[in-house]
């Protein structure tokens, strides 16, 4: 079963806007999932109930590398109109600035990953993050989905995730077999 990290929210004043903008939108706040394999989302923070600022881990092996990303959210509402905005990667330029697409998988639809997001733009990011102590330029990579269906688990990621798990897996079915 996985675990659920809470959005972490700016300030009390922001708490009351969250509330203010789930009634008038009739949308829930989504949950974020960051424990999965191959996952490394460090942080998530809810601008609106239709924004959400997202901090990742480095990729793995590498601490001064930021590109991969994997996670994925629950509590969805069906026509809900999502920006994500990952804020801390590494790298200068971007696939996504050639019309790469995000990995996508809802369990509802076909439970299987397909490629999407809207609006997909990566760009110097602007702001200061505190947690990133490097002093290096970030970059953010943002994009827009919309969810085909409530309370569903939807996964993101930079390119179809093959975990330690799958690879194990196979190479016992070829053990199998010869």
């Amino acid at each position: 079963m996985p675990i659920y990290r809470d959005i972490v929210e700016y300030s009390n004043h922001q708490k009351i806007l969250h509330s203010n903008a789930q009634k008038a939108m009739n949308c829930k706040l989504l949950k974020f999932i960051s424990v999965l394999e191959s996952s490394n989302i460090y942080q998530a923070k809810a601008c609106n109930s239709h924004c959400y600022s997202i901090l990742i881990h480095p990729d793995t092996n590498n601490n001064s590398s930021k590109q991969w990303f994997y996670f994925g959210v629950t509590s969805t509402t069906k026509g809900q109109r999502v920006t994500f905005q990952i804020l801390n990667f590494s790298k200068k330029s971007s696939l996504y600035t050639q019309n790469m697409k995000i990995a996508i998988k809802s369990q509802k639809t076909d439970n299987r990953w397909t490629l999407g997001g809207e609006n997909i733009s990566y760009f110097k990011t602007e702001e200061y993050i505190p947690s990133d102590t490097s002093n290096k330029v970030l970059y953010t990579l943002l994009f827009e989905y919309e969810f085909e269906c409530n309370d569903d688990t939807v996964y993101f990621s930079y390119a179809q995730p093959y975990p330690y798990s799958d690879l194990l897996s196979y190479l016992h079915r070829t053990e199998v077999l010869y």
